[in-house]
């Protein structure tokens, strides 16, 4: 098996590990937000478990605060995944990468396609490659 799959894996089993027993805890737990559904498109209370770069659980996380849990109150607040702005002309924008990162991050856009074709226009095959 590949050395970053076996990695990986053992990550996951880690997550299910403390899912499943009471002596690992959450890094982080989001406490009573208002969770954005995207699938279903509903909006409900819960709270979010995060142990390091992962989602650990969505709903009640009670069981999952320990005594290094840092435990944020996000009552009224809204708690969505990352939108993805599926076709834009970067170029047009005429910002560097950090600074439209820095402008759209905030607005909970974290991911997108870029349609390169305008730098195509200009440089032809060049501006492609």
């Amino acid at each position: 098996m590949d050395a970053k799959y076996l990695k990986m894996s053992m990550e996951y089993r880690n997550l299910i590990d403390i899912l499943m027993s009471d002596k690992d805890y959450a890094d982080i737990v989001l406490y009573d937000g208002e969770v954005v559904n995207v699938i279903t498109r509903e909006i409900y209370r819960a709270d979010i478990a995060i142990k390091g770069k992962y989602i650990l659980l969505v709903g009640d996380c009670k069981d999952l605060i320990g005594p290094d849990t840092l435990v944020i109150d996000v009552r009224g607040r809204y708690l969505s995944p990352g939108f993805i702005d599926s076709h834009m002309h970067f170029e047009s924008s005429m910002l560097t990468v950090t600074e439209f990162s820095r402008l759209s991050i905030p607005s909970g856009t974290t991911t997108l396609m870029a349609d390169p074709h305008e730098i195509g226009n200009a440089l032809g095959p060049v501006g492609m490659k």
